[in-house]
């Protein structure tokens, strides 16, 4: 089973974990780490390195899921990666981290890596344009 690790700036990463417990239940080698107001890049390494796998301890390795590319969380996650099996995905949501989730013991780290990207670009809508394009709005909304 391949661990999973949402990075995020602030609570987001660890909200993020909760809220697909709530839909999934308790997640064995999931885990969210946390940049937090003040923090660092050292800071964020420390707390990285303490949740993945030691190097050649884990020839699966690890997805880790960040909030955004070109940020602390990305860049870090990014320069571990050059030295462990790690794959970074940027764009972190709920669809992607249940994706993962549902795919991650039978899949390749690469293989989860594509899906859980795919499945950021696919679950990403206008919610209203979709439901006008479809014909399933009725008139004052949804949920009426």
């Amino acid at each position: 089973m391949i661990p999973l690790v949402v990075v995020t700036h602030g609570g987001l990463a660890k909200e993020l974990v909760h809220t697909v417990q709530i839909i999934v239940g308790t997640q064995p080698a999931l885990f969210s780490v946390c940049l937090e107001e003040r923090e660092g890049i050292e800071d964020l390494q420390r707390k990285l390195l303490a949740v993945l796998p030691a190097p050649g301890s884990d020839p699966d390795g690890a997805l880790l899921l960040v909030d955004m590319f070109g940020g602390t969380p990305s860049n870090v996650s990014l320069a571990l990666s050059q030295s462990r099996p790690l794959r970074v995905i940027t764009g972190v949501n709920l669809p992607m981290l249940l994706e993962a989730l549902t795919h991650r013991a039978e899949s390749t780290l690469s293989a989860l890596a594509e899906l859980v990207s795919e499945k950021g670009r696919r679950s990403v809508f206008d919610a209203n344009e979709l439901l006008d394009r479809k014909g399933n709005r009725e008139e004052g909304g949804c949920g009426r």
